[in-house]
């Protein structure tokens, strides 16, 4: 008996050092972050590149959302976009399943993906489906426009080009597994992530391969591009650029990590003002030279970082598993406020004239004045997907349903 005490007391005591030296390691090691955002380059008159032109609705010209992320460095903020809480709803259209991802919008049309596999083309000037099309397994992305043709990644393993006008498909390529990246699309050329971790250059008119690249591990995020480069983060740890026009690498850069692991990206990043803002499992935001891949600045969240950013006038705006968005300056990483959104934030937000729009999974959306961080707004669905915007056209996007809102 004892002997069995002696044991157990060995065994507590042994755990007790352990968590002793857990709890050391995270406050030596775990919180670490880098503050360097001084003295890495940074351009604050930067801007995104607008992805199309200008399109008509009605009598007025804007710029449409054509991306998961808006434009290709996914700054999920169009300078066009005038809408301005309070709201009505104008009309909304069900979907009875999950839309985990935003539609992409122009002109009269939007493009909804759903978690059953289906593709619809909705008016968006009274909600109806113009068409539907099922392609092969799940649905978890956005599509993206890319003239007269909608570019769309399956969990079943297949990009798709599609008609726009019909949803006829035009042709299907193989990236070998899963793929829940959102494609952009440059010029002639296609760029998405798969699963298996290789990044594919496709044609836009074929779908042949231009050429593909491994990275170490999963790309989830949708690729973002900037100065004939793209830019992606993996499940492997690291953030890459690779050069758009052959696949090389340019520079790969590894996250800090944690004691548990190393962490991985799933974030989609953002580029803008010469940087990269991703953010990671092992809860921290990044700021990285877009031109070295040198570390700028980290700044640690109590929650893993799926949330993409958002970026608007020298303000990086994202998401946490901790209750939180977070609003930092774009150089340096300081934070200017943040909004406890009740329940964890895993979509994207975005930023409409003076308001930031995040949904939590508390299934609610909210607007926030864009300096202040003061609730402006809230609306009772949302999980995921957000708002999208372009010139009179707003819309957010519910656990299953997509809502057309305008100022009342």
């Amino acid at each position: 008996m004892k002997k069995n005490l002696l044991l157990v007391l060995a065994a507590v005591a042994v755990c007790a050092l352990a968590a002793v030296a857990t709890a050391t390691y995270f406050y030596l090691h775990g919180n670490r972050n880098i503050h360097r955002g001084t003295k890495v380059e940074f351009n604050s008159t930067a801007t995104p590149t607008l992805p199309t032109k200008p399109k008509k609705h009605g009598t007025n010209s804007y710029t449409p959302w054509p991306f998961y992320g808006f434009d290709l460095e996914h700054t999920r903020d169009n300078p066009d976009a005038g809408q301005r809480p309070p709201f009505k709803i104008i009309w909304s259209r069900g979907f009875h399943e999950l839309l985990e991802f935003p539609p992409t919008v122009t002109g009269r049309r939007m493009y909804v993906e759903s978690a059953k596999g289906y593709v619809s083309a909705l008016d968006t000037s009274n909600g109806e489906v113009m068409w539907k099309k099922r392609v092969a397994g799940p649905l978890a992305s956005s599509p993206a426009i890319a003239g007269d043709r909608l570019i769309v990644s399956s969990l079943g393993g297949y990009i798709y080009a599609l008609r726009r006008r019909d949803g006829r498909r035009l042709w299907r390529f193989s990236v070998g597994s899963r793929t829940e990246s959102s494609p952009i699309v440059v010029g002639k050329r296609v760029y998405v992530g798969s699963i298996r971790g290789r990044l594919f250059a496709l044609r836009v008119d074929t779908g042949k391969v231009v050429w593909s690249a491994q990275a170490n591990g999963r790309l989830e995020g949708s690729p973002a591009y900037d100065d004939a480069k793209v830019f992606i983060g993996s499940y492997g740890g690291s953030v890459y650029c690779f050069d758009a026009r052959n696949g090389h690498v340019v520079w790969k850069t590894g996250g800090l990590g944690n004691f548990f692991s190393s962490g991985t990206f799933y974030s989609t990043p953002a580029v803008a003002y010469g940087r990269v803002y991703i953010g990671s499992t092992d809860h921290r935001i990044y700021s990285l030279s877009e031109r070295t891949g040198e570390i700028a600045w980290t700044r640690s969240t109590g929650g893993y970082v799926y949330s993409g950013p958002a970026v608007h006038k020298d303000i990086v705006y994202i998401g946490s598993y901790d209750h939180h968005l977070y609003a930092l300056d774009a150089r340096t990483g300081s934070t200017i406020w943040k909004f406890d959104a009740g329940a964890p934030i895993s979509g994207s937000a975005s930023v409409v004239g003076t308001t930031v729009y995040v949904s939590s999974f508390n299934r609610r959306t909210y607007g926030l004045n864009w300096r202040t961080g003061k609730l402006v707004w809230t609306f009772r669905d949302g999980k995921y997907a957000g708002v999208v915007a372009a010139g009179p056209l707003f819309f957010v996007t519910g656990y299953g349903r997509i809502y057309r809102l305008v100022h009342r």
